[in-house]
């Protein structure tokens, strides 16, 4: 009997929930996300004829804006494929969508037929997704969003797609704290302010699963004796799983002592698969991170351990990008995904088999956000002049990686940094004249070093590698060496956050 492989991809994910400032829309906007591929696409299929131990039976995955499902009749198939996306479009209007379907002449789909899908995906996505929200040049735009009006509501002229948001965010179904499972132990704010707080910083979180496909792959071909759908549909399960552990792990950990109770700083947007984003308090940021990605390598390996065979345990990275509450969410998103990416680069050249576990982290400070590894660190972050690279990062959540620098090891410099006898008001003024001078930086470090010794105070010294900094400048001054990596300036920053 013939059946029928169907798949969606829900793309532009962050970009639809962050196209605005107001953080009641972008609540509404990761709600309307995971309603997409949970209540609107079951809907949808139940309303073709399917009841409810079919659909259960039939559905692969259906998480962070990947579906897979099997149809047993062509008509159910091609009446999704017709109406599905114009329901998600009504729903969220400029996202991206794509759907792919593969016919299977077995009675269940082979690893074959799920290769062909993701293949047939990725060349939809290459294909433009129709706009939905073009508008002409004479209408009127929306400033938060540039967007054109279409919607006046109380005497506010709103984009539709923000409208929707705030009306889903009215609903109150709230189905990702609900996934939680954590409502009676805190209260999640709803304003962007009281996130932020005195300081007025907030950072966005992104944080995704290494090498996904790989382990997919390991994971069929060490277990062919399993049917592949089967298989798969356990591993989705178990990936989503250990998203859910870890993140609730990580607010446990982070917030539970100071906020039990309370309001905490702090606001899921996506949490599914192997995705994580949140945006939280600055102050909160690098603990919060270093929580889940110990969890989620922690518990991954006691499932994977105990479930599948020669599979090695999953690991993620993530990128924190911290900015000003009234900052354009949009940059910020952009740039916490860079991170995140550049985070996985660095480690595969150390492991490509098993990444290991690190993040990395950058304050806007500039109007302008390009790409992090191009333009970030080659005009904020380098001071030519000086040969420093400021970028100390990725940080690792391990402390036995050789030539890396671990989260702890950065907590301690950050520690140090809050020692009243620690001039860091001197070594501010240090990283300015790295930009230009190099001759009067290596003076000034030397100088430093030397005040700090004389007061007996070595172990500030050792612990912010002032030293090693030094001899690394001189030998660079030499020989003209590869850049001086240091990691004061992430360290400084991090203690600016958190005073």
């Amino acid at each position: 009997m013939t059946k029928y492989l169907y798949g969606a991809n829900v793309k532009s994910v962050q970009q639809f929930i962050f196209r605005t400032g107001r953080l009641t829309e972008i609540i509404g906007g990761s709600e309307i996300v995971e309603q997409i591929c949970t209540s609107l696409f079951k809907e949808q299929v139940n309303a073709q004829g399917v009841n409810e131990d079919t659909y259960e039976k039939n559905l692969i995955v259906s998480a962070a804006g990947i579906i897979k499902f099997i149809f047993d009749e062509k008509e159910h198939c091609q009446k999704i494929v017709r109406t599905f996306p114009k329901n998600v479009y009504s729903k969220a209007p400029g996202i991206s969508f794509n759907q792919a379907v593969v016919e299977v002449q077995e009675d269940k789909p082979s690893s074959e037929n799920l290769k062909e899908l993701e293949k047939r995906l990725r060349i939809q996505r290459n294909k433009a997704t129709p706009q939905t929200e073009t508008g002409l040049r004479i209408m009127l735009r929306v400033p938060r969003t540039g967007m054109p009006g279409t919607i006046v509501n109380k005497n506010e002229v709103m984009d539709k797609a923000s409208f929707l948001k705030q009306q889903t965010y009215k609903t109150k179904t709230e189905l990702l704290l609900n996934k939680l499972k954590i409502n009676d132990k805190y209260v999640f704010s709803n304003l962007i302010d009281d996130i932020a707080g005195k300081k007025q910083y907030v950072a966005i979180i992104h944080a995704d699963g290494n090498n996904m496909g790989k382990v997919i792959r390991d994971l069929n071909e060490s277990n062919l004796e399993q049917e592949p759908i089967e298989l798969n549909k356990k591993f989705s399960s178990a990936i989503n799983d250990i998203t859910l552990y870890a993140a609730k792990k990580a607010i446990e950990d982070t917030f539970y002592k100071e906020f039990k109770g309370k309001t905490i700083p702090f606001r899921p947007v996506i949490i599914g698969g192997d995705d994580f984003t949140v945006i939280c308090n600055a102050q909160y940021a690098l603990e919060l991170t270093k929580s889940y990605l110990k969890a989620f390598e922690e518990e991954s390996s006691r499932i994977f351990e105990a479930e599948f065979n020669n599979v090695p345990t999953v690991t993620a990275c993530a990128g924190i990008a911290f900015l000003k509450s009234s900052y354009p969410f949009h940059y910020g998103v952009k740039l916490a995904e860079d991170l995140c990416g550049f985070s996985k680069n660095e480690a595969k050249k150390i492991n490509n088999n098993l990444v290991p576990s690190c993040l990395a982290f950058h304050r806007i400070l500039s109007s302008f956000v390009g790409d992090y590894k191009d333009d970030i660190i080659t005009r904020e972050l380098t001071a030519s002049s000086s040969g420093i690279n400021f970028c100390g990062g990725p940080y690792y959540i391990s402390d036995n990686i050789e030539n890396t620098t671990s989260i702890d090891d950065l907590s301690r410099m950050t520690d140090c940094l809050k020692n009243e006898n620690t001039p860091t008001s001197k070594l501010r003024e240090w990283i300015y004249t790295c930009y230009v001078n190099k001759h009067l930086a290596e003076e000034d470090l030397k100088r430093i070093i030397q005040i700090l010794n004389e007061k007996s105070m070595t172990n500030i010294v050792d612990t912010l590698k002032l030293q090693t900094l030094l001899d690394s400048m001189k030998i660079r001054n030499i020989d003209n060496s590869p850049l001086v990596k240091t990691s004061l300036y992430d360290a400084i920053t991090i203690d600016s956050l958190n005073h």
